[in-house]
Order: C-alpha cells, then sequence, then structure tokens
C-alpha cells in the first residue's frame, strides 16, 4: 500500500471530555442553573437555567479557556486506545488531529494533547462545519452539527464516524462507536486488502 489511510480525530468529545468539564463547573459555581444531570442537548445552552450560547462561549473560550481545554480529563480509555490506534496503524494509517477550536483554546489544546502523549503529526483547527473538506477519508467526531455538514458536503455520510454521545442519539449514523478502539474494525470492514 503507497498511501496511508487518513483518518480524522475530533478532540473534544471524542477524546477529552469537554461536556463532562463544562457541567462539572456550572454545578460547582451556578447550581442554581442545573436543569438536567447531564449535557444531553449539542446546544449547551438548553442544559442550563439563564445561560445564553454567547455567555457560555465566552466562559470557556475567553474568560478560562486553561480549565476548560487544558484541564479537562480524558474520556474514558481514550488515550490508552489512542496510543494503540497509533501503534496498529503505523504503517498504514495517518492519523490526523482535526478539532474547530479558538483561539486561546487552540494553545490549551496543543498543551492538552501534549500532556497526554498524543503525537498526532498533524493537526488542524478549523471550523466545524469545514471538517468534510480535509483530505481524510474518515472522521470521527461527536457533533450532530459537523455530521449534517459532512453529508451535504461529501453527499453521504459513509466516512463520518460517529461518537456516542447523549446529545445525537437522534442521528441514524451509518458508523456509530461507543469506543474509539472500535475504529479498527470499521477500518478493516472498508480496507480488507490493508491487511490490518
Amino acid at each position: 500500500m503507497k498511501n496511508k489511510i487518513r483518518i480524522g480525530i475530533d478532540i473534544d468529545g471524542v477524546l477529552r471530555d469537554f461536556s463532562g468539564q463544562l457541567y462539572n463547573y456550572m454545578s460547582d459555581n451556578y447550581p442554581e442553573s442545573i436543569m438536567k444531570d447531564c449535557i444531553d442537548d449539542w446546544d449547551f445552552q438548553n442544559c442550563f437555567k439563564g445561560w445564553d450560547k454567547k455567555a457560555l462561549q465566552e466562559l470557556y473560550w475567553e474568560k478560562y479557556p486553561d480549565y476548560f481545554f487544558g484541564s479537562a480529563s480524558p474520556l474514558r480509555g481514550a488515550i490508552p486506545q489512542m496510543w494503540d490506534l497509533f501503534e496498529w496503524g503505523r504503517k498504514k494509517i495517518r492519523y490526523v488531529c482535526i478539532s474547530a477550536q479558538r483561539t486561546p483554546g487552540t494553545y490549551a489544546s496543543l498543551k492538552w494533547l501534549g500532556s497526554h502523549a498524543l503525537s498526532f503529526r498533524e493537526i488542524h483547527f478549523i471550523r466545524g462545519s469545514e471538517k468534510w473538506k480535509k483530505d481524510v477519508e474518515f472522521l470521527v467526531d461527536d457533533s450532530p452539527t459537523n455530521y449534517n455538514a459532512w453529508i451535504q458536503g461529501r453527499g453521504n455520510d459513509d466516512g463520518y464516524i460517529l461518537m456516542d454521545a447523549p446529545y445525537n442519539q437522534h442521528i441514524k449514523s451509518k458508523h456509530r462507536i461507543y469506543k474509539l478502539k472500535e475504529v479498527k474494525d470499521i477500518i478493516r470492514e472498508n480496507y480488507p486488502d490493508a491487511n490490518l
């Protein structure tokens, strides 16, 4: 195999527990705003009483990006599973980090990736709605919005691997995974001649 299979990996909702970090912050600092026992809506403001989208974004993008992006916990099992994927596909797969981050979240995210020894050779910080334009055969992502943009941009959901989350249950994706390691089965199925 001459060219490597290119697989995009999102950060938040795939590797890092951003929504858990946001929920914990709001529980600790604004307990009166809590309406649900988890973030189950992609429009986060629908989960917190008295908060609109702009006010929440100001918290994590402007005021405390180090807390939300630099200090957030990984999703359970995601880091060792990503290390395993790096090793498993070393000769035939190129993993590309593709994340929708704004400055200064980009710096905190780079620091976070480094602190977990996630050695992506390529990292792209772009708008979520433009992830479909990147040169990858597959994208592992959790966002309903990015899923819709992928279908609109590529014409189908063949290459979109949806990481299961409470806020994307309404999506009937061809590829839904519950653990990152399940990517292996999808790649093997789609590239039987690669001998992975």
